[in-house]
């Protein structure tokens, strides 16, 4: 997992402290409904641009909306999704749609991939490594 400020771009490292800052502030991104954060990300693409790196860009995963304490909903991850996917193309980079791949029948979050309706389970984490293994492999 390699994760990035969205305000510096800087790498993040992968230890619990920071691990537990990136699900800190994907929970805030939920709480603001996601929409305002297309700024942030349209910064950080910018500046992943300029560096010599394929970066690819995912979608966010959708939630459960009956089981989260936020009142996030998947329309509206579903609109800050099409933003994102406008800002990849905008940038040449590939967009992975995970979203898809996580959403049930009614479009929340499979409740096979997820213990608390937002955040994924070990069986959530194989499903996310198994799509993004063709793109890492090529």
């Amino acid at each position: 997992m390699c994760a990035y400020d969205l305000e510096s771009g800087i790498k993040l490292h992968n230890n619990k402290f920071f691990l537990g800052e990136l699900r800190d502030r994907s929970d805030e991104i939920c709480k603001a409904h996601g929409l305002s954060v297309l700024e942030k990300y349209d910064r950080l693409l910018a500046k992943l641009s300029a560096q010599p790196m394929q970066v690819y860009v995912q979608s966010v995963l959708p939630v459960r909306e009956d089981q989260i304490r936020y009142p996030v909903r998947n329309e509206a991850i579903r609109q800050l999704n099409l933003g994102i996917e406008a800002l990849a193309d905008r940038y040449g980079m590939p967009y992975i749609d995970v979203h898809s791949l996580f959403a049930d029948e009614a479009g929340q979050l499979d409740a096979a991939v997820s213990y608390d309706g937002l955040h994924l389970s070990a069986a959530g984490y194989e499903r996310w490594q198994q799509a993004l293994l063709p793109y890492v492999q090529e």
